[in-house]
């Protein structure tokens, strides 16, 4: 089975975690199953999250994904404090924009060669 994700890297800074997810290619729910509970696991140590989600050859989710995706999103609305989406496609921006209303987390979008500039706002 491939993944639709890779490995998560975790970082701590001053009692927030700063967590970093590449996803590549179609994501679908049994991604979701493998993601969720180690996002939800970091949550339950320690609270607050700060998310950077990297998009390369992204082709998006299933609906199976989808629905998962905003499950998590719902159910952890206040947990997720800043979130930035680094990708090279015009609907990724978009994406970004859309879902602003949908979330409390500051939501900032940046072109893939902006990748320094991404983990530099998520980190102040």
């Amino acid at each position: 089975m491939t993944l639709g994700f890779n490995e998560i890297n975790l970082e701590e800074k001053d009692h927030t975690k700063i967590i970093s997810i590449t996803f590549k290619g179609k994501v679908d729910k049994n991604d979701y199953d493998l993601l969720v509970p180690q996002l939800e696991g970091i949550i339950r140590k320690g609270g607050n999250i700060r998310l950077l989600i990297e998009l390369i050859d992204f082709e998006g989710w299933t609906l199976g994904a989808l629905w998962e995706d905003a499950k998590f999103n719902l159910k952890h609305v206040k947990n997720i404090v800043k979130f930035a989406i680094v990708g090279d496609r015009k609907w990724e921006k978009t994406m970004a924009a859309f879902i602003k209303p949908f979330v409390k987390a500051q939501i900032k979008y940046f072109d893939t060669n902006r990748i320094d500039d991404a983990n530099a706002w998520i980190r102040q």
